[in-house]
């Protein structure tokens, strides 16, 4: 797919390499028959993008502002800033080993909240909020290192714990709650494993 910009580098409509070579080609068929394709090609983008707005629209109705990216990225990011002690994570150069943790914090909490409306809410959308932008693969590597390392890493394991603790606490982002929860069902039962394998052991 290709993208038309305008000239402050806003993207105005998608093009298929097909309608591209159309584009590309309009040296050879009638002005009226270009002005034609391309008033097309902008009411195709235009009714997809009311369509996505009114999806989004949708789902703030009837689920609340939990489901809202610009509503819910705020209070995450004071979430984790409670408790790792980094502020401002979001618009954060720093590659620090405490902001990168909590930088991946941030993704996984972001990340499950909205999986569950993934059309709406791609990971483009989410990693476009930070600085500089997240691209897809970050936010992915992110969010696979946060659910890896629970069984490993007691800090953690901790951490998620209060930001659980805080959703509950304010009755909200079931979907964090949800997860978490799974997370610690799984580590129990690695630990109880473990201690089986310690005792066969002993």
């Amino acid at each position: 797919m290709s993208k038309v910009f305008n000239t402050e580098g806003k993207s105005l409509i998608t093009l298929t390499p097909s309608e591209m070579r159309t584009v590309s080609d309009a040296a050879f068929v009638l002005k009226q028959e270009v002005r034609d394709f391309l008033h097309k090609a902008i009411m195709n983008e235009a009714h997809r993008i009311m369509s996505y707005n009114e999806s989004r629209q949708r789902v703030a109705e009837i689920i609340g502002d939990d489901y809202i990216v610009e509503k819910v990225v705020p209070e995450f990011e004071a979430m984790v800033g409670a408790v790792t002690g980094c502020n401002h994570v979001l618009s954060s150069y720093t590659r620090h080993a405490n902001f990168v943790y909590a930088r991946s914090i941030l993704i996984f909490l972001m990340r499950t909240q909205f999986m569950g409306i993934a059309h709406l809410c791609p990971l483009s959308e989410i990693g476009a909020k930070f600085t500089p932008r997240k691209d897809h693969s970050t936010m992915i590597h992110a969010y696979r290192k946060i659910m890896n390392s629970y069984c490993y890493d007691h800090v953690l394991r901790k951490d998620l714990d209060t930001i659980k603790q805080m959703c509950v606490d304010m009755n909200r982002f079931e979907p964090v709650v949800t997860q978490i929860q799974k997370l610690e069902d799984s580590y129990a039962e690695v630990k109880a494993v473990r201690e089986s394998n310690r005792l066969a052991l002993a």
